[in-house]
């Protein structure tokens, strides 16, 4: 690190990079990982993703081949090509490769400390587990708590542990309704910590983004690494404004 450079500033933000050596395409990844998954083959979509690690870094991983993957899973249960409990299986095993990497990646404590999960009502979670994996790896000191947040249980966690910022994310309009009262509990919090928020929920109505008190952090994921970054910098960054 230089000297005369925050540890924020230092801080490097993933981005897209063409994948490692690998004799297959991300497309080809898609098709054949989908295919494990919906058949319920374990070893293959184990085999698959071990390879996939090895052929792409974190970021493109995710957004080229776990994003698309879960995208096909979604559309084949919503036209009825496969049963909700195969939905579940594929998104289950894939949250827990997922869990396993961000287990496996180093704490630095001696950086800004983060709290990632999901707003109220909120269940799904594979958006935030990713956001934390990539904040994590870009090292950060990054603590994810899981979906379903109860507001007043983590506000006194918040009081407790004194983050420097708190990220929630909604992907049902439900669940955004309570982070208007989660800026307002933080209030009581000296240091009050940064509030930040995305989701599908915000994607789709971005009525809401104005009706939210906090940063919203962008519609994708590298816009949020980016604009996390951005604030903790200290600099003003909106990214609506591209």
């Amino acid at each position: 690190m230089h000297k005369g450079i925050s540890p924020e500033a230092a801080i490097s933000t993933p981005a897209p990079t063409p994948s490692k050596h690998s004799s297959l395409s991300a497309s080809e990844f898609v098709k054949r990982f989908y295919h494990a998954l919906v058949t319920r083959d374990e070893v293959a979509a184990a085999d698959l993703f071990e390879q996939g690690m090895a052929s792409f870094d974190l970021f493109s991983l995710v957004e080229l081949v776990i994003f698309p993957t879960l995208r096909e899973i979604g559309d084949a249960w919503y036209n009825g090509k496969i049963f909700i409990a195969v939905e579940h299986f594929a998104s289950g095993f894939i949250r827990s490769k997922l869990l396993a990497i961000y287990q496996a990646l180093p704490v630095n404590r001696r950086i800004s400390y983060i709290m990632i999960g999901g707003a109220p009502g909120e269940l799904h979670e594979i958006g935030s587990l990713v956001t934390a994996i990539l904040l994590r790896e870009a090292g950060y000191r990054v603590e994810y708590l899981g979906p379903d947040l109860p507001l007043d249980d983590l506000v006194q966690y918040i009081k407790e542990e004194k983050p420097k910022m708190v990220i929630l994310s909604a992907t049902i309009q439900e669940a955004t309704e309570d982070l208007v009262k989660l800026d307002e509990l933080i209030n009581s919090v000296h240091p009050k910590p940064v509030f930040g928020y995305g989701g599908a929920a915000f994607n789709r109505n971005p009525e809401l983004i104005s009706k939210t008190p906090g940063y919203y952090l962008g519609e994708t994921i590298s816009q949020s690494i980016k604009t996390v970054s951005a604030i903790l910098e200290g600099k003003k960054h909106n990214p609506l404004a591209g």
